[in-house]
């Protein structure tokens, strides 16, 4: 087992994996490795030096011992927020289906592959180190392919919808100062519109809620943080029979909810209603520190 907190190079990695201490048994003990796995994380917690970074195991199997049952370490490992990839792996590209099978009750969600079904073996790892390093800050949404589906694909984008009736000049405000580039929210496409409908819904169940479609210069446009372009409004619309309404003052966008869902309408900037703030996701590019981390 390595200490990661040592690997600080290629070399240092190289020197690991070729220098360590090879196990002599044949028995295959998945139970032990996930909690000498555990251990090592759990060490690199108490000494501060990672305990807010995002984890992740990688486990390569050949067989599957079933009288050592790994589903339990494994299952507590993701409780705390561990992802477990797994690769069904033989040389000989006869991985069996049980094998897959039984190495998918140890795996993350999404995140069991096989060197014998997937081609780019290597680019679904890279994938899932990615996406679990694609997170949101404390009390955020991360923006998925399903509401319903928590294990669905995520993105890149976190949502939070406050509650507090504001103008949609004061949400904008809010949104630009409740984090570091957040923003009124975008609904780019009929898929985010209505994600952050259903999202609204689970909170509470509100008649209208501000976005960040706004008009500038008699140009529809999209809330952005301060200093960014904001993207002209192309493509798909939502807007609500006989809207846009022509006028100088109703300049901003809420959403109003109804029967068939939610539709835009624009409004005057001192209509006030709840709102939906959006930032980016945590990740390489997008550090965020032991305070925005559960």
């Amino acid at each position: 087992m390595a200490d990661l907190n040592k690997i600080q190079s290629i070399n240092d990695l190289k020197n690991t994996l070729f220098n360590g201490t090879i196990s002599e048994t044949y028995e295959s003990n998945l139970a032990k490795g996930l909690e000498a796995a555990e251990d090592m994380l759990y060490y690199g917690s108490v000494d501060k030096k990672r305990d807010y970074y995002q984890r992740a195991i990688i486990v390569y199997a050949s067989v599957f011992n079933s009288q050592f049952d790994p589903t339990g370490v494994a299952n507590r490992l993701k409780a705390d927020g561990i992802n477990i990839i797994t690769i069904a792996f033989d040389e000989e590209n006869q991985v069996s289906g049980e094998l897959d099978w039984e190495l998918s009750k140890v795996a993350s969600p999404r995140y069991n592959f096989s060197n014998f079904e997937d081609e780019n073996i290597l680019d679904q790892i890279r994938g899932a180190l990615l996406e679990s390093n694609c997170f949101c800050p404390n009390e955020w949404l991360q923006y998925r392919n399903s509401f319903i589906d928590e294990y669905s694909k995520p993105f890149g984008t976190c949502l939070h919808y406050l509650s507090l009736t504001a103008s949609w000049t004061a949400a904008r405000f809010a949104c630009r100062h409740i984090h570091n580039n957040s923003h009124l929210a975008t609904e780019f496409d009929k898929a985010k519109h209505d994600y952050i409908f259903q999202m609204v819904q689970n909170s509470e169940q509100p008649e209208i809620y501000h976005i960040g479609l706004n008009m500038v210069k008699g140009v529809w446009k999209w809330d952005q943080p301060p200093g960014l372009d904001q993207p002209n409004l192309q493509g798909w619309e939502g807007w609500d029979k006989g809207y846009p309404l022509t006028s100088s003052t109703k300049n901003a966008v809420m959403n109003k909810i109804g029967a068939a869902g939610t539709v835009w309408q624009n409004v005057q900037a001192m209509s006030v209603g709840g709102y939906v703030c959006e930032v980016a996701a945590c990740d390489t590019d997008n550090f965020c520190d032991r305070d925005d981390v559960n």
